[in-house]
Protein backbone atom coordinates (compact mmCIF):
# COMPACT_ATOMS: atom_id res chain seq x y z
CA UNK A 1 0.00 0.00 0.00
CA UNK A 2 1.37 3.50 -0.74
CA UNK A 3 0.97 5.71 1.81
CA UNK A 4 1.62 9.71 2.92
CA UNK A 5 2.19 11.63 5.92
CA UNK A 6 -1.15 13.41 5.51
CA UNK A 7 -2.90 9.71 5.44
CA UNK A 8 -1.08 9.01 8.70
CA UNK A 9 -2.28 12.44 10.59
CA UNK A 10 -5.62 11.17 9.68
CA UNK A 11 -4.85 7.72 10.96
CA UNK A 12 -3.96 9.83 13.99
CA UNK A 13 -7.27 11.89 13.71
CA UNK A 14 -9.33 8.68 13.26
CA UNK A 15 -8.07 7.13 16.62
CA UNK A 16 -7.29 10.25 18.68
CA UNK A 17 -4.17 9.62 19.81
CA UNK A 18 -1.32 11.12 20.01
CA UNK A 19 1.39 8.39 19.24
CA UNK A 20 1.46 5.70 17.27
CA UNK A 21 3.50 2.31 17.31
CA UNK A 22 4.13 1.16 13.77
CA UNK A 23 5.13 -2.29 13.33
CA UNK A 24 7.50 -4.08 10.59
CA UNK A 25 5.34 -5.79 7.87
CA UNK A 26 7.85 -8.64 8.02
CA UNK A 27 9.32 -9.31 11.49
CA UNK A 28 6.30 -8.34 13.47
CA UNK A 29 8.72 -5.98 16.10
CA UNK A 30 8.17 -2.62 16.50
CA UNK A 31 10.46 -0.07 14.16
CA UNK A 32 9.29 2.56 15.89
CA UNK A 33 6.70 5.37 17.12
CA UNK A 34 5.05 8.27 15.61
CA UNK A 35 4.36 11.29 16.88
CA UNK A 36 1.46 13.44 16.23
CA UNK A 37 2.92 16.94 16.74
CA UNK A 38 5.93 15.92 14.76
CA UNK A 39 3.99 14.73 11.75
CA UNK A 40 1.82 17.75 11.99
CA UNK A 41 5.39 20.40 11.51
CA UNK A 42 6.24 17.90 8.94
CA UNK A 43 3.11 18.30 6.44
CA UNK A 44 3.76 21.70 6.82
CA UNK A 45 5.70 21.08 3.97
CA UNK A 46 3.24 20.73 1.44
CA UNK A 47 5.70 18.93 -0.68
CA UNK A 48 6.98 16.47 2.10
CA UNK A 49 2.94 15.98 3.53
CA UNK A 50 1.65 14.31 0.07
CA UNK A 51 5.29 12.35 -1.26
CA UNK A 52 3.87 8.89 -1.56
CA UNK A 53 5.72 6.10 0.15
CA UNK A 54 5.91 2.17 0.23
CA UNK A 55 7.69 1.99 3.67
CA UNK A 56 7.26 4.47 6.74
CA UNK A 57 10.51 6.34 6.25
CA UNK A 58 13.37 6.06 9.36
CA UNK A 59 13.28 10.14 9.78
CA UNK A 60 9.81 10.34 11.13
CA UNK A 61 10.40 7.70 14.00
CA UNK A 62 13.43 9.86 15.28
CA UNK A 63 12.37 12.67 16.78
CA UNK A 64 10.03 10.77 19.43
CA UNK A 65 10.92 10.83 22.86
CA UNK A 66 9.90 7.21 24.25
CA UNK A 67 9.46 8.18 27.88
CA UNK A 68 6.68 10.25 26.59
CA UNK A 69 5.27 8.21 24.53
CA UNK A 70 5.70 5.24 26.67
CA UNK A 71 3.91 7.62 29.53
CA UNK A 72 0.78 8.24 27.03
CA UNK A 73 0.70 4.32 25.61
CA UNK A 74 0.82 3.24 29.55
CA UNK A 75 -2.58 4.99 29.73
CA UNK A 76 -4.82 3.75 27.19
CA UNK A 77 -6.86 0.86 27.53
CA UNK A 78 -6.23 -0.48 24.17
CA UNK A 79 -3.13 0.41 21.99
CA UNK A 80 -3.43 1.04 18.62
CA UNK A 81 -0.64 0.22 15.79
CA UNK A 82 -0.21 0.11 12.41
CA UNK A 83 2.47 -1.72 10.16
CA UNK A 84 5.00 0.46 7.97
CA UNK A 85 3.72 -0.25 4.74
CA UNK A 86 0.59 1.98 6.28
CA UNK A 87 -2.00 -0.66 6.19
CA UNK A 88 -3.36 -2.66 9.75
CA UNK A 89 -5.76 -2.62 12.08
CA UNK A 90 -4.20 -3.56 14.94
CA UNK A 91 -4.95 -3.28 18.97
CA UNK A 92 -2.85 -4.51 21.92
CA UNK A 93 -2.42 -4.69 25.71
CA UNK A 94 -0.48 -1.55 26.59
CA UNK A 95 1.79 -4.20 28.68
CA UNK A 96 2.47 -5.93 25.59
CA UNK A 97 3.30 -2.62 23.43
CA UNK A 98 5.59 -1.35 26.20
CA UNK A 99 7.54 -4.23 26.48
CA UNK A 100 8.46 -4.17 22.67
CA UNK A 101 9.11 -0.91 23.44
CA UNK A 102 12.02 -1.97 26.25
CA UNK A 103 13.13 -4.54 23.57
CA UNK A 104 13.83 -1.62 20.83
CA UNK A 105 15.59 0.67 23.72
CA UNK A 106 17.70 -1.61 24.58
CA UNK A 107 18.94 -2.68 21.82
CA UNK A 108 19.48 1.06 20.91
CA UNK A 109 21.38 1.51 23.65
CA UNK A 110 23.66 -1.25 23.30
CA UNK A 111 24.83 -0.03 19.25
CA UNK A 112 25.10 3.34 20.69
CA UNK A 113 28.46 5.07 20.95
CA UNK A 114 28.77 5.44 25.04
CA UNK A 115 29.50 9.35 24.65
CA UNK A 116 26.28 9.98 22.99
CA UNK A 117 24.62 8.42 26.31
CA UNK A 118 26.61 9.86 28.92
CA UNK A 119 28.81 8.93 31.05
CA UNK A 120 30.12 5.74 31.14
CA UNK A 121 26.70 4.11 31.23
CA UNK A 122 25.34 2.66 28.12
CA UNK A 123 21.90 2.36 29.18
CA UNK A 124 21.71 5.60 31.06
CA UNK A 125 18.66 6.44 28.63
CA UNK A 126 16.84 3.41 29.26
CA UNK A 127 17.17 4.12 32.79
CA UNK A 128 15.68 7.34 32.56
CA UNK A 129 12.66 6.39 30.21
CA UNK A 130 11.57 3.09 32.18
CA UNK A 131 12.15 5.20 35.88
CA UNK A 132 9.42 7.78 33.89
CA UNK A 133 6.90 4.80 33.45
CA UNK A 134 7.52 3.35 36.54
CA UNK A 135 6.95 6.66 38.23
CA UNK A 136 3.94 7.98 36.15
CA UNK A 137 2.16 4.43 35.91
CA UNK A 138 2.47 2.60 39.44
CA UNK A 139 0.06 3.47 41.25
CA UNK A 140 1.03 2.10 44.90
CA UNK A 141 3.00 4.57 46.86
CA UNK A 142 6.84 3.90 46.11
CA UNK A 143 9.62 5.43 48.10
CA UNK A 144 13.55 5.28 47.42
CA UNK A 145 16.30 6.66 49.27
CA UNK A 146 20.61 6.70 48.99
CA UNK A 147 22.92 4.53 51.58
CA UNK A 148 23.09 8.02 53.95
CA UNK A 149 18.80 8.36 53.48
CA UNK A 150 19.09 11.06 50.67
CA UNK A 151 15.46 10.58 48.73
CA UNK A 152 16.37 9.17 45.55
CA UNK A 153 12.93 9.39 44.11
CA UNK A 154 9.14 9.05 44.89
CA UNK A 155 5.66 8.71 42.90
CA UNK A 156 2.25 10.42 43.09
CA UNK A 157 0.82 7.87 45.10
CA UNK A 158 3.66 8.48 47.92
CA UNK A 159 3.07 12.24 47.75
CA UNK A 160 -0.43 11.96 47.55
CA UNK A 161 -0.87 8.66 50.21
CA UNK A 162 2.19 8.73 52.69
CA UNK A 163 4.33 12.07 52.72
CA UNK A 164 0.95 14.38 52.57
CA UNK A 165 -0.43 12.79 55.22
CA UNK A 166 1.79 10.73 57.44
CA UNK A 167 4.45 13.01 57.13
CA UNK A 168 3.02 16.38 56.84
CA UNK A 169 4.31 16.72 53.40
CA UNK A 170 7.86 16.87 54.69
CA UNK A 171 10.98 15.05 52.93
CA UNK A 172 13.92 15.89 55.44
CA UNK A 173 11.11 14.33 57.86
CA UNK A 174 10.63 11.11 55.54
CA UNK A 175 14.31 11.05 54.95
CA UNK A 176 15.41 10.93 58.60
CA UNK A 177 12.56 8.01 59.21
CA UNK A 178 12.87 5.86 56.70
CA UNK A 179 16.60 5.73 57.06
CA UNK A 180 15.99 4.45 60.75
CA UNK A 181 13.41 1.56 59.30
CA UNK A 182 16.02 0.76 56.54
CA UNK A 183 18.98 0.17 59.13
CA UNK A 184 15.84 -0.92 61.55
CA UNK A 185 14.57 -4.20 58.99
CA UNK A 186 18.45 -4.97 58.23
CA UNK A 187 19.49 -5.80 61.58
CA UNK A 188 16.08 -7.60 61.99
CA UNK A 189 16.32 -9.65 58.57
CA UNK A 190 20.35 -10.35 59.60
CA UNK A 191 19.31 -11.51 63.21
CA UNK A 192 16.53 -13.80 61.86
CA UNK A 193 18.42 -15.01 58.72
CA UNK A 194 16.05 -13.63 56.39
CA UNK A 195 16.43 -13.17 52.64
CA UNK A 196 15.70 -9.55 51.53
CA UNK A 197 12.41 -10.62 49.91
CA UNK A 198 11.06 -11.04 53.40
CA UNK A 199 12.18 -7.81 54.22
CA UNK A 200 8.55 -5.66 54.97
CA UNK A 201 7.13 -3.36 57.76
CA UNK A 202 4.78 -1.32 59.10
CA UNK A 203 4.29 2.65 59.66
CA UNK A 204 2.75 4.25 62.79
CA UNK A 205 -0.10 4.60 60.37
CA UNK A 206 -0.89 1.45 59.89
CA UNK A 207 0.63 1.64 56.27
CA UNK A 208 2.86 -1.60 55.48
CA UNK A 209 5.27 -1.77 52.96
CA UNK A 210 8.07 -4.35 51.26
CA UNK A 211 11.59 -3.07 51.36
CA UNK A 212 14.05 -4.24 48.60
CA UNK A 213 18.27 -3.43 47.79
CA UNK A 214 18.52 -0.85 45.26
CA UNK A 215 21.80 -1.77 43.24
CA UNK A 216 24.09 -0.30 40.38
CA UNK A 217 26.81 -2.80 38.76
CA UNK A 218 25.90 -5.34 41.44
CA UNK A 219 26.39 -2.71 44.15
CA UNK A 220 23.46 -1.47 46.67
CA UNK A 221 23.21 1.68 46.53
CA UNK A 222 19.88 2.32 48.06
CA UNK A 223 16.64 1.00 49.46
CA UNK A 224 13.22 0.97 47.84
CA UNK A 225 10.34 0.88 49.77
CA UNK A 226 6.74 0.04 48.27
CA UNK A 227 3.62 0.32 49.75
CA UNK A 228 0.79 -2.14 50.13
CA UNK A 229 -2.61 -2.13 48.66
CA UNK A 230 -5.37 -1.60 51.09
CA UNK A 231 -7.02 -4.74 49.73
CA UNK A 232 -5.00 -7.70 50.78
CA UNK A 233 -5.51 -11.17 50.67
CA UNK A 234 -5.59 -13.48 53.49
CA UNK A 235 -2.52 -14.91 51.67
CA UNK A 236 -0.58 -11.62 51.93
CA UNK A 237 -1.86 -11.28 55.87
CA UNK A 238 -0.29 -15.12 56.27
CA UNK A 239 3.15 -14.24 54.25
CA UNK A 240 3.34 -10.83 56.48
CA UNK A 241 3.24 -13.16 60.00
CA UNK A 242 5.07 -15.45 58.55
CA UNK A 243 7.83 -12.52 58.10
CA UNK A 244 7.63 -11.18 61.62
CA UNK A 245 5.36 -8.83 61.30
CA UNK A 246 2.95 -10.17 64.35
CA UNK A 247 -0.03 -11.23 64.35
CA UNK A 248 -1.66 -8.96 66.41
CA UNK A 249 -0.76 -6.15 64.13
CA UNK A 250 -1.68 -8.26 61.18
CA UNK A 251 -5.04 -8.40 62.64
CA UNK A 252 -5.05 -4.77 63.24
CA UNK A 253 -4.38 -3.81 59.62
CA UNK A 254 -7.21 -6.12 58.88
CA UNK A 255 -9.23 -4.88 60.88
CA UNK A 256 -8.83 -1.40 60.03
CA UNK A 257 -8.99 -2.04 56.42
CA UNK A 258 -12.39 -3.34 57.08
CA UNK A 259 -13.79 -0.32 58.80
CA UNK A 260 -12.87 1.81 56.39
CA UNK A 261 -14.27 0.46 54.08
CA UNK A 262 -17.66 0.17 56.01
CA UNK A 263 -17.90 4.26 57.23
CA UNK A 264 -16.69 5.05 53.54
CA UNK A 265 -20.00 3.46 52.64
CA UNK A 266 -22.12 5.23 55.15
CA UNK A 267 -19.87 8.85 54.42
CA UNK A 268 -18.40 8.07 57.69
CA UNK A 269 -21.87 8.27 60.16
CA UNK A 270 -20.68 6.24 63.18
CA UNK A 271 -24.13 5.79 64.41
CA UNK A 272 -25.13 3.97 60.82
CA UNK A 273 -21.94 1.72 60.84
CA UNK A 274 -22.54 0.63 64.07
CA UNK A 275 -25.73 -0.77 62.91
CA UNK A 276 -24.55 -2.42 60.02
CA UNK A 277 -21.65 -3.84 62.21
CA UNK A 278 -24.56 -4.76 64.89
CA UNK A 279 -22.53 -3.16 67.51
CA UNK A 280 -22.58 -0.35 69.45
CA UNK A 281 -21.93 3.36 68.65
CA UNK A 282 -19.29 3.49 71.73
CA UNK A 283 -17.71 0.52 70.70
CA UNK A 284 -16.92 1.72 67.17
CA UNK A 285 -15.74 4.88 68.38
CA UNK A 286 -13.41 2.76 70.74
CA UNK A 287 -12.12 0.61 68.21
CA UNK A 288 -11.38 3.89 65.96
CA UNK A 289 -9.32 5.31 68.79
CA UNK A 290 -7.25 1.89 68.97
CA UNK A 291 -6.72 1.59 65.39
CA UNK A 292 -5.91 5.22 64.65
CA UNK A 293 -8.88 5.77 62.44
CA UNK A 294 -8.02 9.37 60.35
CA UNK A 295 -9.38 12.28 62.67
CA UNK A 296 -11.14 13.87 59.18
CA UNK A 297 -12.98 10.68 58.67
CA UNK A 298 -14.83 11.47 62.14
CA UNK A 299 -14.54 15.69 62.02
CA UNK A 300 -16.46 14.95 58.59
CA UNK A 301 -19.24 13.30 60.40
CA UNK A 302 -19.26 16.01 63.04
CA UNK A 303 -19.55 18.52 60.93
CA UNK A 304 -22.40 17.16 58.98
CA UNK A 305 -24.14 16.51 62.62
CA UNK A 306 -23.03 20.16 63.73
CA UNK A 307 -24.74 21.83 60.87
CA UNK A 308 -27.55 19.42 60.68
CA UNK A 309 -28.32 20.59 64.11
CA UNK A 310 -27.66 24.30 63.18
CA UNK A 311 -30.10 23.90 60.71
CA UNK A 312 -32.88 22.53 63.04
CA UNK A 313 -32.39 25.23 65.25
CA UNK A 314 -32.87 27.91 62.88
CA UNK A 315 -36.09 26.00 61.44
CA UNK A 316 -37.37 26.30 64.79
CA UNK A 317 -36.77 29.69 65.62
CA UNK A 318 -38.42 30.07 62.52
CA UNK A 319 -41.47 28.94 63.48
CA UNK A 320 -41.80 30.42 66.92
CA UNK A 321 -40.88 33.59 65.51
CA UNK A 322 -43.72 33.03 63.05
CA UNK A 323 -46.38 31.44 66.04
CA UNK A 324 -45.09 35.02 67.98
CA UNK A 325 -46.15 36.82 64.99
CA UNK A 326 -49.22 35.27 64.94
CA UNK A 327 -50.10 36.01 68.92
CA UNK A 328 -49.24 39.39 68.54
CA UNK A 329 -52.08 40.20 65.45
CA UNK A 330 -54.72 38.41 67.48
CA UNK A 331 -53.62 40.10 70.35
CA UNK A 332 -53.92 43.21 68.72
CA UNK A 333 -57.44 42.24 67.05
CA UNK A 334 -58.77 41.78 70.11
CA UNK A 335 -57.87 45.38 71.76
CA UNK A 336 -58.77 47.01 68.70
CA UNK A 337 -62.46 44.87 68.96
CA UNK A 338 -62.63 45.90 72.72
CA UNK A 339 -62.13 49.62 72.19
CA UNK A 340 -64.97 49.55 69.88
Amino acid sequence: MVASVLELLNVFYKKGVEFLPVLDSTSGELRGILSRSHLTAVASDLDRAGAKFTSIPQELFETTDAGEAASFLSKQKQVHLILDDGTGEITREPASVLAMLGVQQRKKAAAAPKETLGGNDPTGDVKLWLSRILLSTIPFPLYAIDLKGKTLFYNGAFESGILSGYLNRSISKAEKMFLDLSREILANAAARGMTPDEMSGVLASGDSFRMANLQDGGKIVGYLFAFESQTVTSEQFTARIRAGAGFDSVMDRLEKSILLSLLSDADYNISRTASVMKTKRTTLQSRMKRLKIPLKARAHSSASGKAAKVSRTAASKKVNLKARKVTKAKHRTKKSNRSK
